[in-house]
């Protein structure tokens, strides 16, 4: 997960009360973020895979069927039944 907030210490508070499960990360330049991944709206869900290459730059919302179904092709993964 990547927050742009404006204040840190906001970001922070926030980070530490989420799952363990996801890294938090915080974008030390909101317009360079912006710009270099198209991210015009927030919530934005973007999949980059582990050598930083985009793999799908408009992802559905976590609760939609077709995320985890995107996921999971990327991975590799059967469909879980």
């Amino acid at each position: 997960a990547l927050s742009i907030d404006d204040r840190l210490d906001n970001w922070f508070v926030d980070a530490k009360s989420k799952s363990k499960s996801v890294l938090q990360l915080h974008a030390d330049d909101k317009a360079r973020f912006s710009k270099d991944y198209n991210a015009e709206s927030i919530p934005r869900f973007i999949l980059i895979d582990p050598e930083g290459r985009l793999v799908n730059a408009d992802m559905p919302y976590p609760n939609d069927k077709v995320f985890e179904a995107i996921i999971r092709e990327t991975l590799g993964m059967e469909e879980q039944k």
